[in-house]
C-alpha cells in the first residue's frame, strides 16, 4: 500500500491516520505529532525515507517557504531539517496557491452560502495564505493583515511584541518585504505555534480583531490560539479541524466552517498532507510540478471543501 506521512512539530494529539481510494490506487494517509520535539522530528523523517512504501512526506507545525506577491523566502530551520531527505517533502505551499484561492472563490457563487464579496476578512497570517489574500481582494474584500498581531514577531533591543493590524495592501507588502528577509533566519518556535502550545489559548486583547471581521482565515492553529469566546455569526475558512473544534466554534457562535482540505475520516488534513498526496498520486519531482498540474488534479479528482452550517 502506498503511504503517505506526514511529520509534525504540532501535538501527537492530533494524529489521525486514514485509508483511501484514488484514481484506482489505495493510499494510507497518517500525521504523527512529535510534540515539538524537533530530534524525533528529524528520526521520523529519516524513518520515511528508508520506508519504500512512503512516496511523499507532509511537513506538518512548520513552513519550508513563505511568500508575499514576489517576496520569497525559505525557512532555514525547516530546510536543515529536512536536510538530505531523499523523499518529496512538502509544506503545503503548492495547495496554499492553487486549491485554497479556488475554493475561496468558488464559495462566492455558492447558493446558499453567505455573501462573500465586500465582507471584512481577517486573515491571520498574510505570507502563509498569499492565496487566499489574493482571492479575497478579487472578491473586493476589506482585509486585515493579521501578522504583525499573531505572528510573535518582535521589536528589536526592546523585544517586545509588535501587535499592529495592517489594514492596506501597499503598506503591508513594503512591511513584508523588510521583514521576511529576517523571518527566514528565525527559530520555527519562534514563529509557529508547535508542541503542546497547540492545545493553549490565549484569551489576552485580541477580540477587537476578530470582532471587526466578518470572516476569519487561514492557519487554525492561529485562529484557536487567540479566539475570544464570542464568535457569533462568524464565517471561519481553515483546516486541520477535528470535532472538538468544531464543537468549540458552534459553542461560541460561529455560523459556518469551510475548510479548504477535504474530509478524510472526520478530519481535515492539513495542506502539507493533501500537496503530498498530490506528489504521491502524480508521482513526479515536486520541482518539476506546476500549478497548472495542481488545478488539473484537483479537477479530476473533483475536491470540494468541508461546509458546514454550525446553526444547524
Amino acid at each position: 500500500m502506498k503511504k503517505v506521512v506526514s511529520v509534525s512539530l504540532g501535538s501527537s494529539k492530533r494524529d489521525h491516520t486514514f485509508t483511501t481510494t484514488i484514481l484506482y490506487k489505495t493510499y494510507e494517509i497518517q500525521r504523527v505529532g512529535t510534540d515539538g520535539d524537533f530530534q524525533k522530528f528529524r528520526q521520523l523523517l529519516e524513518e520515511c525515507d528508508k520506508n519504500p512504501d512512503v512516496m511523499a512526506i507532509g511537513l506538518g507545525g512548520t513552513d519550508l517557504y513563505l511568500a508575499f506577491e514576489d517576496i520569497h523566502i525559505t525557512l532555514k530551520q525547516t530546510f536543515k531539517l529536512i536536510r538530505g531527505i531523499k523523499k518529496p517533502c512538502l509544506d503545503g505551499s503548492m495547495i496554499k496557491h492553487t486549491l485554497e484561492p479556488k475554493i475561496i472563490l468558488e464559495l462566492s457563487q455558492k447558493p446558499g452560502f453567505p455573501s462573500i464579496k465586500g465582507k471584512k476578512v481577517l486573515v491571520v497570517s498574510a505570507v502563509d495564505r498569499f492565496g487566499m489574500v489574493q482571492a479575497f481582494r478579487k472578491l473586493g474584500c476589506k482585509i486585515l493583515y493579521g501578522d504583525l498581531i499573531f505572528s510573535g514577531v518582535k521589536l528589536p533591543i526592546i523585544n517586545l511584541p509588535i501587535q499592529i493590524p495592517i489594514k492596506n495592501h501597499w503598506v503591508f507588502r513594503q512591511i513584508a518585504k523588510v521583514m521576511l528577509p529576517q523571518v527566514a533566519n528565525k527559530s520555527i518556535s519562534e514563529l509557529y505555534i508547535i508542541g503542546k502550545d497547540q492545545e493553549k489559548t490565549d484569551q489576552g486583547d485580541f477580540s477587537r480583531y476578530y470582532n471587526w471581521a466578518d470572516i476569519i482565515a487561514g492557519d487554525w492553529h492561529l485562529i484557536n490560539r487567540f479566539m475570544p469566546v464570542d464568535l457569533e455569526g462568524k464565517i471561519i475558512i481553515t483546516n486541520t479541524v477535528t470535532i472538538d473544534d468544531i464543537h468549540s466554534l458552534t459553542n461560541r457562535g460561529a455560523s459556518w466552517l469551510v475548510t479548504t482540505t477535504p474530509e478524510f475520516g472526520g478530519r481535515s488534513f492539513g495542506t502539507n498532507v493533501i500537496e503530498a498526496l498530490f506528489i504521491a498520486i502524480l508521482e513526479k519531482d515536486p520541482n518539476q510540478v506546476t500549478k497548472k498540474d495542481f488545478l488539473q488534479l484537483i479537477d479530476e479528482l473533483k475536491l470540494v471543501p468541508r461546509i458546514i452550517n454550525l446553526k444547524q
